[in-house]
């Protein structure tokens, strides 16, 4: 077993969910930051069940985006704490992403100076472009296809099929952040990919 495979909080909340926010600050637990951690596959809506043997890779990390990060949310680093603290990702279609919020976090999101599994390798549920997002075909994430970032902050989109192979599609192929599972519309606003963030 890996020396991080104790978790130092529960997957699905934060360190200090439904904490006062008096009670603590961006530099508390920051020894916590940047910790690889592996998290159980497992149902979001029963956490007994695993969906398979695959486990996720996660790293621990600050928001500090200055609001909410809600589960799935495409992140970036914050610009001089690489590996430690994220902000959302900017509205740039093929910009680089370092990983998705989990999301088996909290619905209304992690609050701002809080810590949270980010996710960086295996199945999550992630926040698509469903308004104006590039679909793979027929306005669908078509299952064993590529996902980017979109030109929405904090949300993927299909990679761009029609993207030629003479080297000006190279953005799309280095910052491809992950590839759909089950196949949804675009119009769903989510989807199930697994997620693959490259170094």
């Amino acid at each position: 077993m890996s020396r991080y495979n104790k978790l130092p909080f529960e997957r699905g909340r934060s360190a200090f969910q439904n904490q006062a926010t008096s009670d603590w600050d961006i530099t508390s637990l920051a020894h916590l930051e940047g910790q690889k951690v592996y998290l159980p596959n497992v149902d979001p809506t029963d956490k007994k069940v695993r969906r398979n043997g695959t486990d996720l890779v996660a790293v621990i990390v600050r928001n500090d985006s200055g609001g909410l990060l809600v589960p799935g949310t495409a992140l970036w680093w914050k610009t001089g704490y690489h590996g430690t603290r994220v902000t959302a990702t900017a509205a740039t279609t093929n910009a680089p992403v370092c990983g998705f919020v989990d999301d088996h976090a909290p619905t209304a999101g992690i609050q701002d100076d809080d810590l949270f599994y980010m996710i960086v390798e295996g199945p999550a549920t992630l926040v698509s472009d469903k308004d104006s997002g590039q679909a793979h075909g027929s306005s669908n994430l078509i299952e064993g296809e590529l996902l980017v970032n979109s030109g929405v902050a904090g949300k993927v989109e299909g990679h761009d099929v029609s993207a030629n192979a003479d080297g000006a599609d190279a953005d799309q192929v280095w910052n491809t952040v992950a590839r759909v599972i089950t196949t949804a519309t675009v119009a769903s606003g989510k989807i199930f990919a697994n997620v693959k963030i490259p170094l």
